[in-house]
């Protein structure tokens, strides 16, 4: 079962122009992404050249890319393979942008890289590991546009003016969320650059927005979505946009972890459906999504954030490590809340059951056998005559 680094020790010697780009490339640069480069590369205002993968293994500041603690030793192979490869040690990063306010819950990076043959990759950045940027991810599958969506946009326009030719869109998680979002958006002069744009298990949309513009419909045919047989973050009010299903070495919320994903050859190792009882759960919570109230939409997201960061973690890794300390902290910001938030939160979470129950009926019903229907049916007679 190859991973996306053994994908590069096989397959690294081959330049793109030798080897056409593949949808395990994108993922490789989707997941270079998530790497720390501030104060590292040129931001899109310096207008310089960028640098290397070999570049930066030289630079003073070669162990502040891998801050983060959940994926560094990962991250730091995937790195180490990328530059000195040949088909990824040439190309340039460049034009980073990172931005993280909490005032106006945003968290949103971007960057891009440049192959030796032209050809250039536009790649946001998914969740980090802020409670900021998880809150944001709440907030996109219940509201368009935030933040982010909307400095996705930005950063593809200014990209398109200092450029020329056509050119590749992407990201992981949440970024292909914004890469789907900036494609949709963006002046169709853009558009029509556009090669491809890949979303590696990203969320969708709410109902009645981005998947009903014009906008998207001309680049929909383009789009390619790819998400574990198990998707928990991709399924999130999925709609609009066919997608194909990858095999991973894991289970459950581990799946969304691209070093998890199973290579074969050039390609991801494709499976027929997403598993039964994550499709239940997951169309469970999307339409307990679209029959909440606005109101309670924004109770229940900033009602979580609130408890999360009254534990005083900034990051998820400070929460996880932390448990059992800021549990307390957690539990009287659930007794502080006010008594209408407090109903209003049983209620939202009675809803999520009523739809859980529901729609797990509603999956049983349609996998029982004739056999068992018939003898249902006499069953409910019986009883309708009694």
């Amino acid at each position: 079962m190859d991973s996306i680094i053994d994908y590069i020790k096989t397959y690294g010697s081959r330049p793109i122009d030798v080897l056409p780009f593949t949808e395990v490339d994108s993922l490789i640069l989707c997941q270079l992404s998530y790497l720390k480069y501030d104060g590292l590369l040129p931001a899109i205002t310096d207008n310089k050249p960028g640098m290397t993968l070999a570049q930066l293994t030289e630079s003073t500041g070669f162990e502040g890319l891998f801050e983060d603690k959940r994926y560094a030793k990962m991250n730091r192979a995937l790195f180490l393979a990328a530059s000195e490869s040949r088909r990824f040690g040439q190309m340039l990063l460049n034009n980073h942008i990172n931005m993280v306010d909490s005032s106006w819950e945003l968290q949103f990076s971007a960057m891009t890289f440049l192959f030796e043959t032209g050809l250039f990759y536009l790649a946001y950045r998914g969740t980090d590991e802020t409670l900021v940027g998880w809150k944001e991810d709440f907030n996109m599958a219940l509201f368009t546009p935030i933040p982010a969506q909307e400095k996705s946009l930005q950063y593809l326009n200014a990209i398109a003016r200092i450029t020329h030719g056509k050119f590749l869109i992407g990201g992981h998680s949440k970024g292909g969320n914004l890469a789907v979002y900036a494609s949709s958006k963006c002046h169709e002069d853009v558009q029509e650059r556009i090669l491809t744009v890949y979303n590696h298990d990203g969320p969708g949309f709410p109902q009645g927005t981005i998947p009903e513009t014009v906008g998207f419909r001309r680049v929909a045919g383009r789009i390619r979505k790819y998400m574990p047989h198990s998707s928990i973050v991709g399924m999130l009010m999925e709609s609009n946009e066919p997608y194909d299903i990858i095999e991973c070495r894991k289970f459950g919320i581990l799946q969304h972890d691209p070093f998890n994903w199973i290579v074969e050859g050039t390609a991801f190792r494709r499976v027929s459906n997403v598993y039964d009882h994550v499709a239940v759960k997951d169309a469970s919570i999307n339409r307990w999504i679209n029959e909440m109230t606005d109101e309670e939409k924004h109770v229940f997201v900033e009602t979580l954030y609130s408890v999360l960061t009254a534990s005083g973690a900034t990051t998820l890794l400070d929460f996880m490590t932390g448990w059992r300390f800021h549990s307390k902290a957690m539990y009287e910001a659930i007794e502080a809340a006010d008594p209408k938030t407090k109903d209003l939160l049983m209620k939202i979470f009675a809803n999520l059951f009523d739809c859980l129950q529901d729609t797990m009926m509603i999956k049983v019903e349609e996998h029982i056998q004739p056999g068992w229907r018939k003898l249902k049916d006499v069953i409910e007679k019986w009883q309708d005559s009694d």
